[in-house]
């Protein structure tokens, strides 16, 4: 227990951490696991501002010279109907790919106000704190980002958008918002986030891909298709999706340890995939257009009040 639990974890000389707290902690708890010589498992989103998504990127950098692991742990790309849809669509299934819509359409988390610290939120009120779970776009519609940076395999360059606060509460996190992301080649992706109940489902965690022929559906849950060319294809995510990634997370953990297999893939594109979320959050809150370049040039970085909590 306590903001320096996890240094007496590491001095215990136990082989890895798995790093599964609250987000504006991952950057520095997984970089002290690397300096300590033990391999990484951790959850996602790997940091809520860019310093942080930095820091990640060099923790993963120094794992792989030093021969440790760093597994970041998605759950979208392990699923068969998913990996299926993705061939597809790289295998030219849907002519010229035109534009992509996406979007994570949850409730509202639970809200408790501030206490004499910040103690009370460590459990799950940090989720309506941006900068403690870096908002809804960032720390859940995180999952079809990631989604789509894997299908593309490349990320937008550019975003502008609009989000607001519509319910009375403690938190600051946003309650709807839209983002347009601009890719370089001139490809579109829009994506729509929105945290209220209201009986709303508007694709929850899922994107379609729009070519010039045909379409393609990836999702967290449902069904997913490629409709239309060549390639039509229907499917079914797994039912039982997150537990049987994390299941397949743990065994590739255990593959890439036990074979020496430290080139840690899922860290460069879990990096890339936070940026392109906090790029969104960012073009959002500001009502206007933001570069890539731009937002990590800022660097921007959120700060937590700890004063009171246990070391």
């Amino acid at each position: 227990s306590g903001l320096s639990g996890y240094k007496r974890v590491l001095d215990s000389g136990v082989d890895a951490l798995l790093v599964m707290d609250v987000p504006c902690f991952y950057p520095e708890q997984a970089a002290a696991a690397v300096d300590a010589g033990c391999h990484v498992y951790i959850a996602k989103p790997v940091a809520v501002d860019i310093p942080g998504v930095l820091a990640i990127e060099a923790a993963a950098a120094k794992a792989m010279e030093n021969g440790l692991c760093f597994l970041v742990d998605y759950q979208l790309p392990l699923d068969k109907a998913n990996r299926e849809i993705a061939t597809r669509i790289r295998g030219g299934g849907l002519g010229e790919l035109a534009h992509i819509y996406s979007a994570g359409t949850g409730g509202p988390w639970s809200d408790p106000k501030v206490e004499s610290t910040v103690e009370n939120l460590l459990q799950q009120g940090w989720l309506s704190r941006i900068n403690m779970c870096g908002d809804d776009i960032v720390s859940y519609d995180i999952h079809i980002i990631d989604g789509i940076s894997w299908v593309m395999g490349r990320e937008p360059v550019g975003a502008c958008g609009s989000s607001g606060v519509f319910r009375k509460r403690n938190g600051d996190t946003t309650d709807a918002g839209g983002v347009i992301f601009q890719y370089e080649d001139g490809i579109i992706w829009t994506h729509i986030t929105q945290a209220l109940k209201n009986n709303a489902w508007v694709h929850n965690l899922g994107a379609d891909f729009m070519g010039v022929s045909a379409t393609a559906h990836i999702a967290y849950w449902g069904k997913v298709h490629v409709r239309g060319g060549s390639k039509h294809f229907v499917g079914n995510v797994a039912g039982t999706l997150y537990n049987d990634g994390i299941t397949a997370n743990v065994a590739e953990f255990h593959r890439c340890i036990s074979k020496g297999d430290f080139t840690n893939p899922t860290a460069k594109r879990a990096v890339d995939g936070t940026i392109t979320a906090i790029l969104g959050r960012e073009a959002m809150a500001r009502g206007g257009h933001l570069t890539r370049d731009e937002v990590i040039r800022e660097s921007r970085e959120l700060s937590v009040d700890l004063k009171g909590l246990k070391a």
